[in-house]
């Protein structure tokens, strides 16, 4: 039995009044007030290797881990060598986290640098950057790690349990994929989205500062009645209420709570939406278009946000595969920006490759323009 009436879409009168709540929050935040947003800052530039020293780049995703080696040279290009992508396990604990680095280690490396796909409030020691997690996100909880310096840490188990001295710095995913945007726009120009596991943007508030919004916990709209559940259901009941709506580890979710399927992916409803099997295809084309007409009001607020700094043509540095694979989701996204009135052009929307390991890259080199 499928219950049509847990299926909610938002008109454009709501989408605009989202779009405009998100937009009024990036502004109460950046002029110091306190919103739902965490909106984390941090400053640019970091401590630098010298160019031609090899050195270890990890991304660690919602759900992928992948590592490669990278030689910066003098006009910042990156030489990525030994990739390697496997899935990521549930990351319960520190000693989860650690156990695989240490696995995937390179030999006679003394420098890596790490894209975090999880909230984290950064910090500087001895001119490198480091950060404290916030929370769990993904289903990924990590509470024994919660408020802790997580590359210190490691570079303390890695000389306590492997008698190997390496620096470690780290990053949240969005800032790794803003700085990957260096290559392509001025900072100021630049902002930076993940919609796909999860979701998030960032940018640059000026040259020197980036603003890590966090922006799953925008919570100024209604959510729908299967994202109320999700949420109910989930390990983190009341949080990143916004992104629940919108990302893939939860939309396949809505699905079956409508349906009563059993898929276990939003890869599976993106499948679904591309096939001619109502009443089922039908249901999974309009859950995919809801999340991204949702994820076209945060980045219509965005680009509204850069018009008022002055900005004109922002570039959206854009990771994640909902957003660049899922059903037609793309061609959603310009629809709803134009009918946000922020259209954008299809040079505005940027794809990087590589961008999670070059991203990480940048913690290590000079990224300021």
């Amino acid at each position: 039995m499928i219950a049509l009436p847990l299926l909610k879409q938002y008109s454009l009168d709501q989408l605009n009044n989202i779009s405009k709540n998100f937009y009024h929050e990036i502004l109460d935040s950046a002029n110091g007030k306190i919103t739902a947003l965490p909106f984390i800052k941090q400053r640019m530039p970091f401590r630098t290797i010298s160019a031609g020293v090899t050195a270890q780049v990890i991304s660690i995703g919602g759900s992928l881990f992948k590592t490669a080696l990278i030689k910066p040279s003098n006009n910042k290009l990156f030489v990525l060598s030994n990739n390697k992508t496997k899935a990521l396990p549930r990351l319960e604990s520190y000693a989860v986290l650690a156990k695989l680095i240490k696995e995937e280690l390179f030999p006679g490396i003394t420098y890596l640098a790490i894209n975090f796909a999880y909230p984290l409030k950064p910090i500087t020691r001895q001119g490198w950057l480091d950060g404290k997690l916030i929370s769990g996100s993904k289903e990924h909880q990590l509470d024994d790690l919660i408020d802790q310096p997580i590359a210190k840490l490691l570079e303390i188990d890695f000389q306590k349990n492997l008698g190997r001295k390496i620096r470690v710095t780290i990053a949240n995913d969005t800032i790794c994929l803003l700085l990957s945007g260096l290559s392509k726009a001025p900072s100021l120009q630049l902002i930076a989205g993940v919609i796909g596991t999860g979701l998030n943007f960032a940018f640059f508030l000026d040259r020197e500062t980036i603003v890590n919004l966090e922006s799953a916990n925008f919570n100024r709209f209604s959510p729908t009645p299967t994202g109320e559940l999700v949420d109910k259901h989930s390990q983190s009941p009341g949080q990143s209420i916004f992104e629940k709506e919108v990302a893939g580890a939860y939309l396949y979710q809505h699905f079956n709570l409508i349906t009563n399927q059993h898929i276990q992916s939003t890869e599976e409803l993106s499948k679904i939406a591309g096939d001619n099997a109502p009443p089922l295809t039908n249901i999974a084309r309009q859950i995919i278009e809801r999340s991204a007409s949702l994820a076209a009001c945060q980045m219509a607020a965005l680009s509204r946000f850069k018009e008022q700094q002055g900005v004109v043509n922002s570039k959206f540095i854009m990771e994640g595969n909902l957003f660049w694979e899922g059903w037609e989701y793309l061609n959603f996204i310009k629809h709803y920006c134009r009918a946000l009135k922020q259209p954008l052009a299809d040079d505005q929307i940027v794809y990087i490759a590589n961008s999670n390991l070059t991203g990480a890259a940048y913690l290590l080199t000079t990224a300021n323009d």
